[in-house]
């Protein structure tokens, strides 16, 4: 009988910690994908830059230290972008993975959720006194359980929408 009740505590907690991988993922492909736009007009920008800071260069309007300083400048912008750009796909592909569809079907999620805060209040003080004696009374181990409640109480609250297009 413990064993069955051991093998039914284990699918539990496994379907929480998928449930939470789940969340995690879609609230970083959500909150990338809505920088992405920007993201990629920010780097044409800086395509342009580059041609203007060129003819700057070539008319002697700023000094070749300057021109060489400012490309730099810009190419360390270029690469934080691209890698803005390079977490949004990893992000894709961890939530693709963990809702089991194939790497190359493009995803696109509501990222509505994101306009507003959600409500959050504490749990009660027994709730919170519990969770202290049964694990790690640790702070940083009951803020992390609360934590995992909230999240999961958010879940069910969202009812998170994906949409899939294949590619």
């Amino acid at each position: 009988h413990d064993r069955e009740l051991m093998k039914t505590q284990r699918i539990r907690r496994i379907s929480q910690n998928l449930t939470l991988d789940v969340v995690k993922a879609y609230f970083k492909v959500a909150s990338a994908q809505r920088a992405i736009n920007i993201t990629r007009k920010l780097l044409k920008d800086c395509q342009d830059h580059y041609v203007l800071i060129d003819k700057l260069a070539k008319a002697r309007t700023i000094t070749p230290f300057r021109a060489f300083d400012e490309t730099r400048k810009f190419m360390d912008m270029e690469k934080r972008l691209t890698s803005y750009i390079r977490n949004y796909e990893n992000s894709c592909v961890e939530l693709r993975s963990l809702l089991g569809f194939y790497p190359n079907t493009l995803i696109k999620v509501d990222d509505s959720i994101l306009d507003k805060t959600p409500d959050f209040t504490f749990p009660q003080m027994e709730l919170m006194e519990q969770i202290a004696l049964m694990t790690d009374s640790t702070p940083a181990a009951v803020a992390a359980e609360m934590d995992n409640l909230q999240k999961n109480k958010i879940i069910l609250k969202l009812g998170l929408q994906i949409s899939l297009l294949v590619s």
